[in-house]
């Protein structure tokens, strides 16, 4: 809601600019318009004057010398001198000023009468009464109408000029209330600005900041989940070695000492005790069965290989087995050695590897399957199972599909992690990481700039 205020007021305030500027604008134009009228009305008051002066000047002329070429002067200013009459007697009507509008009447009517009395000395001048004519000139009237014409019109004049300087300095003041306004609207669009910044700037940092403890909440949560993970994995292993050993020791051991109690009941029987021998017979071959299963059950809890020889050694004999079973040819790329991991550790690999292959030999119609495992000290344990099977598309995996989801589970329990590589017809690539080092980024780097080393699929 601060940043829509904020908003709002930065377009009110650039309208409020945009209407100081168009009024400001206004009032400029208007008094600049004022101040030239009052200079065109001032310079048509001087035009008149000039205009009366040739006029007079042409009929005196005429008259002193009798010839009609000194008549030109008059003859064109008489209807320039009635045109800016019109004009003036117009300008001055439209405006509210009633002194002005009858000081303007005054000079249209000395002008009238003043251009009156040269009329009639130049008819009387064209009829050949020249005296007449001339004692008329010699009058003061013409000279006191011509006075009483500049008097009027230097009021006038005087008027306009005042109107001028008005105009000129409200031109100049309306500039300066322009300025003024937009720069204190733009000063306080800048501020909004200003604060509108900050904000988005504090509520960048406070999203910065939720995000980093949302980050730390989930990142805390996946550990926890991880240990959780993993706790409950080693907590189903060490059950499983319990009852492994304990089927081993207890249910073994019954079932030894029945086929040794039953191997001396046999040998005990008479020769025409056949059908009995017979019974003990096949109860002997199922006791050898049920030892068989109790071998394979124990074997699927805990492989003694693993436990007994290592994870080298459990791992090429589960190999074998399983490429045996499928028809597979097998490629191994597996160290001499062990190497050195934990018995947690250990077991993740090895049963990553079990259901890899388990789901090789169940889905993937596989000929050929390469099986790579990499040993950096302290650094990972890496491996790669991969085939030439008939592959698959990642997004038709069953949601549920418990042995990838058990594979990854084992790997992100360990901080670990798991790639499937898998198209239609190009069959498919696990790798799995297991993280030896502290610090899993390193892991990961180490990881990526490694990833693929065991593929001869280029599209892979």
């Amino acid at each position: 809601w601060r940043w829509e205020i904020v908003l709002t007021a930065c377009v009110a305030v650039s309208v409020t600019m945009l209407v100081v500027s168009e009024i400001g604008h206004a009032r400029v134009r208007a008094n600049y318009s004022a101040a030239l009228e009052s200079m065109r009305v001032d310079t048509q008051l001087g035009r008149l004057i000039r205009k009366l002066a040739d006029a007079e000047t042409g009929q005196r002329g005429f008259l002193l010398t009798r010839r009609e070429q000194y008549l030109v002067p008059y003859t064109a200013a008489l209807p320039e001198i009635q045109s800016i009459v019109d004009q003036l007697t117009r300008y001055y009507a439209r405006g509210n000023d009633a002194d002005r509008q009858a000081r303007m009447s005054t000079v249209a009517e000395l002008v009238g009468q003043r251009l009156g009395e040269m009329e009639i000395t130049v008819k009387l001048a064209a009829a050949g009464k020249w005296e007449p004519a001339i004692r008329i000139v010699a009058t003061d009237i013409g000279k006191q109408r011509m006075d009483d014409v500049r008097d009027v019109i230097d009021e006038l004049q005087r008027a306009e000029q005042v109107n001028i300087s008005e105009s000129v300095e409200n031109l100049r003041s309306s500039l300066q209330l322009s300025r003024l306004s937009i720069a204190a609207v733009t000063a306080l669009n800048i501020l909004l600005l200003v604060i509108l910044v900050r904000w988005l700037k504090q509520d960048a940092r406070r999203s910065v900041e939720r995000e980093t403890a949302l980050e730390r909440l989930v990142r805390d949560r996946t550990d926890q989940l991880r240990q959780l993970a993993s706790h409950l994995q080693d907590v189903a292993e060490t059950e499983k070695t319990r009852l492994g050993r304990e089927l081993h020791d207890e249910l073994g051991a019954i079932l030894t000492a029945t086929k040794m109690d039953l191997a001396w009941v046999q040998g005990k029987l008479a020769p025409g005790q056949s059908t009995l021998g017979d019974k003990l017979g096949r109860a002997m071959k199922n006791l050898d069965q049920g030892i068989q299963t109790k071998r394979r059950i124990i074997e699927g809890l805990r492989p003694t290989t693993l436990a007994s020889f290592g994870l080298m050694t459990a791992a090429r004999d589960l190999i074998e087995q399983t490429a045996e079973q499928a028809g597979w040819k097998v490629e191994l790329d597996l160290p001499d050695t062990d190497p050195d991991l934990s018995e947690e550790a250990e077991i993740a690999m090895f049963r990553i590897l079990q259901e890899a292959l388990n789901n090789a030999a169940k889905y993937a119609h596989a000929t050929r399957v390469q099986i790579k495992l990499t040993y950096a000290p302290g650094i990972h344990c890496w491996l790669e199972i991969q085939d030439n099977g008939v592959g698959f598309h990642q997004r038709d995996v069953r949601p549920k599909a418990t042995g990838l989801l058990g594979m990854r589970q084992r790997l992100v329990a360990r901080r670990g992690k798991l790639d499937i590589e898998s198209r239609p017809g190009q069959g498919t690539l696990i790798r799995a990481v297991l993280p030896l080092a502290e610090d899993a980024a390193d892991v990961e780097a180490y990881g990526i700039a490694n990833a693929g080393g065991s593929s001869d699929n280029p599209d892979r």
